[in-house]
């Protein structure tokens, strides 16, 4: 193994990390480090008035994205290839904005691909209505989708055969994802599971072959299903009963959409606002066009990627064959590779585009910690955590005490086992809510948040 290889593998086997990795991989990621200049600046534009974290918003946008890239479009570990598709349900309580957010990041900027869509279709029913009566099928021709947010088991298939043919993905958007999962675990307990298996085997490409009494054969070679929407972190619970051995949920990456004040302005929008907004609209609508309009094509790693992804993926492993680890989480675990390498690919087709290019180690490093922090999100979710009245009182009792401004390091550092699982993510996001009360003070420290309380706290 050469030196710089070596070097990748040894930063993840090493039992200890210096002060300036454990900085890099604590500091939160950027639209700017995840995505091209362009790209990331009318995502951080159309995020800015809600309670949005840059990586959820991210996997969420990235999974719309994979719903129009084409049927075939993948990325080969060594000897494997992934599709360049992915599953990704935001988790949020109602009220927090959700929808607002799913629509910036989804179904705003497929608006193009659904109009090339509804014209191709357009123009195929009018050709089949042109044909005499003698020639013309007895069935008008299945519709070209972009986007679905309903289908039976059956129509999917239909629409899968139709997809193939024209090497297209498709990609099913719920808003309220609760609604897709209850349907098949209802379909479930009435003894049939169709609607689960295709969900299982879409995951990884695969295809199927369904023989029907009024269509006779539908068959699709491979297929290409992405999969977006929301879901409630208590439904989401319920619905898991804390068990995965169908492999159903470790398929979906469940970011965390976080609950925070929102950006409200008082003031009329300016002109230029206006424009600004107009125009990062379309740059995410064209970005969807053009991956839409991409020939298929199986992206390769650097080497450096290869053994990047390979040594992080080992930590994951460890932890999925420890008896001791539940097993929900022991599924999730193993799909860590599965859903780096998705990541990675469609990252990869938003920076380059058509250009045929490996994929760098700097965009696998991307991919694995947005994993990291959904994984993240997943075990908190299960786990549990101290909650918000203990933590908020930690933070305004320790800062008090110290009268000083305090990094989430050094306020965790002296909190009980409970405080200390608590993730930065959840300071970072109360901090802002303890300045709105008027009880604390917000500052930063490098790239860290940090606090200071100015009064005590009252029953």
């Amino acid at each position: 193994m050469n030196e710089s290889l070596q070097a990748v593998v040894d930063q993840y086997q090493r039992r200890e990390l210096t002060d300036g990795e454990l900085e890099a991989l604590q500091h939160p990621l950027t639209y700017e480090e995840i995505f091209p200049a362009d790209i990331a600046k009318a995502l951080k534009l159309l995020m800015e008035p809600y309670p949005s974290d840059p990586y959820v918003a991210a996997l969420i946008f990235m999974a719309g994205m994979s719903g129009v890239l084409p049927l075939g479009t993948g990325v080969n570990h060594r000897t494997k290839i992934f599709p360049a598709n992915m599953y990704v349900a935001g988790v949020a309580a109602t009220g927090t904005t959700k929808s607002s957010q799913l629509d910036e990041l989804v179904d705003f900027p497929l608006r193009l691909v659904r109009a090339k869509v509804a014209n191709e279709n357009a123009q195929e029913l009018e050709d089949y209505l042109a044909l005499p009566k003698s020639k013309r099928p007895s069935k008008p021709p299945t519709p070209l989708l972009c986007d679905t947010g309903d289908a039976t088991p059956e129509a999917l298939i239909a629409h899968l055969v139709r997809q193939y043919k024209n090497k297209k993905a498709l990609l099913v958007f719920k808003d309220e994802a609760s609604e897709h999962f209850l349907g098949m675990a209802l379909e479930m307990k009435n003894g049939r599971g169709s609607s689960l298996g295709l969900f299982l085997e879409c995951f990884d490409g695969k295809g199927r072959t369904k023989t029907t009494r009024g269509d006779g054969v539908l068959s699709f070679p491979a297929s290409k299903l992405s999969f977006v929407g929301c879901i409630q972190p208590q439904v989401l619970s319920d619905l898991m009963h804390g068990t995965d051995y169908a492999g159903q949920w470790s398929r979906i990456l469940f970011p965390a959409m976080p609950t925070r004040l929102l950006q409200l302005q008082d003031s009329d929008p300016t002109e230029d606002e206006q424009k600004r907004f107009r125009a990062a609209r379309v740059t995410l609508e064209n970005m969807a066009m053009e991956l839409y309009k991409m020939e298929p094509h199986v992206c390769h790693l650097t080497a450096e990627a290869r053994a990047h992804v390979n040594a992080w993926f080992r930590h994951y492993q460890r932890k999925a064959i420890d008896p001791t680890t539940p097993q929900i989480l022991q599924s999730m675990f193993n799909k860590g590779m599965a859903h780096a390498m998705r990541a990675a690919i469609i990252l990869h087709k938003i920076h380059v585009k058509g250009e045929a290019s490996k994929v760098p180690m700097e965009l696998m490093q991307i991919s694995t910690r947005l994993v990291d922090a959904a994984f993240t999100d997943t075990i908190r979710l299960h786990r549990g955590n101290a909650g918000a009245s203990k933590l908020f009182q930690h933070i305004q009792t320790t800062t008090l005490k110290a009268k000083r401004h305090m990094t989430w390091q050094e306020i965790k550092g002296k909190g009980d086992d409970d405080i200390r699982k608590i993730p930065a993510a959840d300071f970072d996001a109360l901090v802002p809510v303890m300045v709105e009360m008027g009880i604390g003070e917000q500052g930063k420290r490098k790239r860290s948040i940090t606090y200071m309380g100015t009064q005590e706290l009252v029953d």
